[in-house]
């Protein structure tokens, strides 16, 4: 029940203090266990209004402490409105640092978030709707103690 409550809490405080003119789009998946299987792929559907901006893609992740390993790779594919593939990359991201192994992100209790950029300044050449897919590649089947992932996409400070 305690971590029911730190997980909440981690969502209230992150929808109140989340808000900025710069998002175009963020969405965060709750994983129904703490586990992300391999193959379990994560799609998130988005619309582009403005082809003249660029755009940062930005990967969420929400992790426990109890994460067993330093790092995570994810495959990400975008695609257009007619599923047609435009960009995919695997991605390797730390969650913790190399050298002190502690946590790295945004922490409250033994949960961290954290956001790693997947691409900045990709320049949409059509607007309409776009689709991201993300897909866990560690060497286990289920990767466990990872409770959320999502992705945000922003105008590019650049």
């Amino acid at each position: 029940m305690k971590f029911l409550t730190q997980i909440l809490i981690t969502c209230l405080l992150f929808g109140v203090f989340s808000c900025d003119s710069s998002r175009v789009y963020e969405e965060n998946a709750v994983l129904e266990t703490p586990y992300w299987v391999k193959g379990q792929s994560l799609e998130f559907q988005f619309a582009i209004d403005d082809k003249s901006s660029n755009h940062d893609l930005i990967f969420n992740i929400r992790n426990s402490l109890s994460y067993p390993f330093q790092n995570i790779y994810i495959q990400y594919i975008l695609s257009d409105s007619l599923n047609q593939e435009m960009m995919a990359e695997m991605k390797e991201f730390y969650l913790f640092d190399q050298k002190t192994g502690e946590p790295l992100g945004d922490g409250l209790g033994d949960l961290f978030d954290n956001s790693f950029p997947l691409y900045e300044g990709y320049s949409f050449k059509n607007t309409g709707r776009y689709s991201i897919k993300l897909e866990q590649f560690m060497r286990i089947d289920s990767l466990p103690m990872i409770l959320s992932v999502g992705i945000r996409v922003q105008k590019s400070e650049q």
